[in-house]
């Protein structure tokens, strides 16, 4: 039964941390520390090395590695897996701060063997946050013989101390591209790695420490991207000349790659903008409540109006990194930009105008540019008022008219305004269109149109009438004038005499 539990337990944490691969891991925020059971142990002795990582914060599973000279030192137990010159622990945790591992090795040569250890472990948000590596030195003292007379018969002189062995330890303690975990888990043992990031990510800086102060590292730091496969190496040597090559190979995803790694990345404009999924800390409108929506299967933060109108989203531009407020065109599957604009810490959301409606008198209809795009706006045919507009907005849970001072840039309601509809023209007595009431309803440029096109058509039907009085008298005058007898005479001998003869006569003359 002991045995089930563990195994449950080992299952657990396996999946929390297989969770965590797919969250964007926290800066390193933990310690760890290294203690021996003794200092300088024989050769032949076991000792026990204590495994500390100081997490700062609840810890709900931990994944540790320690590293250690295999020529000095021989595991024994205390670990969840053993391979090569390191050991694995890999536990659950019930929200400690700090957790100890004791694991046992017995001695079985002298020297000098360094113990590292790297560690990560996952807090209560169920992200993975590494810790910084730490390591040791255990001194192994030579065994305790016997002592024997003297036979030689050479002269005794003083021992010179052994010379203190070079590492050969060229593990990494630690390997990470600061953003989406690697895959696998980094291990000092394992050599190959893999890791997507998105498309809007074209540079990133690989940072690998040494398990060995002792060690050097080359191959890391910031690096560019293309779009597709991206294959580093990073070749760790160690203080006496062992060499070892860890391999990371970075993709960088296609737009369309990107979309499938993040439900919430959206494409706008043809650039990639990204959902901020929580909105906690950030200031509420008045007039709007904070509410859940949910978008490609992810729940995120929105903010709601009380009339249920508007749904926001804020929304980050990748490049830039400026958040705005956006709204969600279902129908169009697209998001567009919200046009408002604030003023004194309130949020004025430029509402469409209904379809039909007359201005009213004294006012004309404009269009001027306000946020993020053109909005409808009335001013007054009064000069002295030419710096206000009126506009319709909706704030503090209402729509309404608004006077917005373009001098002052100060706002207010303006109740006094409204729009009639344009079918009020029409008598209700029968419903006969009244004309002068329509005139009365136009703007001062209506009616010099109007009176304009009116002067013109009566030109045009004063033409007209005179075209046809004139064409009538020149048909009549037409009939009345009948050719005499002697033209037709003069007419048929002009006929009758031939070309040359007609060029004659018309040479003498």
């Amino acid at each position: 039964m002991k045995g089930l539990k563990k195994s449950f337990l080992i299952a657990l944490l396996s999946l929390t941390l297989l969770v965590s691969v797919f969250t964007v891991p926290a800066m390193a925020a933990g310690t760890t520390t290294i203690a021996f059971s003794n200092n300088s142990p024989k050769v032949g002795d076991s000792v026990t090395i204590t495994a500390t990582i100081n997490a700062g914060e609840a810890t709900y599973g931990v994944d540790a590695t320690l590293t250690y000279n295999t020529s000095v030192l021989q595991y024994v137990s205390g670990a969840d897996s053993a391979s090569g010159n390191s050991v694995r622990i890999l536990k659950d945790a019930n929200g400690e701060t700090r957790l100890s591992y004791p694991i046992t090795f017995k001695v079985k040569a002298e020297g000098s063997a360094t113990v590292s250890l790297s560690a990560s472990y996952v807090n209560s948000s169920l992200k993975k946050t590494s810790a910084s590596g730490s390591s040791a030195k255990l001194n192994v003292k030579a065994p305790v013989v016997s002592s024997k007379p003297q036979t030689s018969s050479k002269p005794q002189t003083s021992s010179t101390p052994a010379s203190t062995a070079k590492s050969s330890n060229a593990n990494l303690s630690s390997l990470d591209i600061g953003g989406p975990a690697l895959d696998p888990m980094f291990s000092g043992n394992t050599l190959s790695y893999a890791v997507t990031v998105e498309n809007s990510v074209a540079a990133v800086t690989i940072n690998a420490k040494a398990a060995h102060n002792k060690a050097t590292v080359s191959g890391a730091g910031e690096k560019t991207l293309e779009v597709g496969d991206n294959e580093f190496k990073i070749v760790v040597t160690a203080q006496d000349g062992t060499k070892k090559t860890y391999s990371l190979k970075i993709r960088r995803a296609t737009v369309e790659e990107s979309i499938n790694l993040n439900p919430l990345l959206v494409i706008i404009n043809g650039e990639m903008h990204h959902i901020k999924a929580d909105l906690t800390g950030v200031a509420i409108p008045a007039g709007f409540d904070l509410d859940k929506a949910t978008y490609n299967g992810t729940e995120v933060d929105v903010f709601k109006s009380e009339s249920g109108d508007y749904v926001l989203y804020s929304i980050t531009h990748d490049q830039t990194g400026a958040a705005d407020f956006y709204v969600y065109k279902e129908h169009r599957d697209e998001f567009v930009r919200l046009n408002y604009m604030t003023v004194d810490n309130v949020m004025y959301i430029f509402a469409e105008l209904p379809e039909n409606y007359t201005v009213p008198n004294g006012y004309y209809e404009t269009a001027t540019t306000l946020g993020s795009g053109t909005v409808k706006a009335f001013c007054s045919e009064n000069e002295a008022l030419s710096d206000f507009y009126v506009i319709y907005c909706y704030a503090n849970g209402k729509e309404g008219f608004f006077r917005l001072d373009m001098l002052e840039t100060t706002i207010q309601r303006a109740p006094e305004f409204s729009l009639s509809a344009a079918d009020d023209t029409v008598k209700q007595d029968g419903g006969k269109f009244d004309p002068v009431a329509t005139f009365k309803n136009f703007t001062l440029t209506e009616k010099i149109m109007c009176c304009s096109l009116a002067a013109a058509l009566i030109i045009i039907i004063i033409l007209i009438i005179a075209l046809i009085v004139k064409s009538r008298k020149l048909k009549k005058a037409r009939y009345n004038d009948p050719i005499s007898d002697e033209d037709m005479e003069n007419f048929f001998n002009i006929a009758s005499v031939t070309p040359t003869a007609r060029h004659e006569a018309d040479d003498e003359e």
